[in-house]
């Protein structure tokens, strides 16, 4: 258990002696150390020499708040920019205007927490959504119409991806299938 910066510097100095053991040992084995090795203690030392200046905001500029009643599970923007969509454990959907980061409507077919929101890449207005109950539904962002519902896994339906056309989308769950 970690506690003071002290600690960290410690504990950072103890990994690299114990990695420069383990590279030692390597290299008197009788094959000597994995090529690949070199590489990996390469990159994690670019890592560990990057900036401490971070390459994106370091903070919030917005906050938009008060859109479900349970925890806020998924999150995604459209293609555009123009729309979020929101999923969380109130089995409820919301599309939200990017930019007045006001709620517009309310997406609610999910009998259970919703995993995950998911945009089609080339109609900005389709959204897949997937949830604890299994279902798979596919509802149009600017309506809140639902366009189809899909029952397909036998629990969980964890996540979604859409094809790079935005012609198809693939769901996997937690009966290890893949729809």
């Amino acid at each position: 258990f970690i506690e003071a910066p002290e600690d960290v510097a410690i504990g950072g100095q103890l990994a690299a002696i114990m990695y420069e053991h383990w590279e030692m040992k390597q290299a008197l084995d009788i094959g000597g150390p994995d090529p690949l090795d070199a590489d990996r203690r390469e990159a994690e030392e670019e890592i560990l020499e990057l900036s401490e200046e971070l390459p994106f905001p370091s903070q919030h500029a917005h906050t938009i708040s008060n859109v479900h009643t349970g925890n806020i599970i998924s999150c995604r923007y459209n293609n555009d920019g123009s729309l979020i969509a929101t999923g969380s454990s109130d089995r409820s959907v919301r599309i939200i205007d990017a930019s007045s980061r006001k709620p517009l409507r309310q997406i609610a077919v999910h009998s259970s927490p919703v995993l995950c929101v998911l945009f089609c890449p080339s109609r900005r207005h389709l959204l897949v959504s997937t949830s604890m109950d299994g279902s798979v539904v596919l509802s149009n962002a600017d309506t809140g119409a639902i366009l189809h519902e899909l029952t397909h896994h036998v629990k969980y339906a964890h996540r979604a991806m859409w094809s790079p056309c935005g012609d198809f989308f693939a769901t996997l769950g937690h009966d290890k299938c893949v729809y």
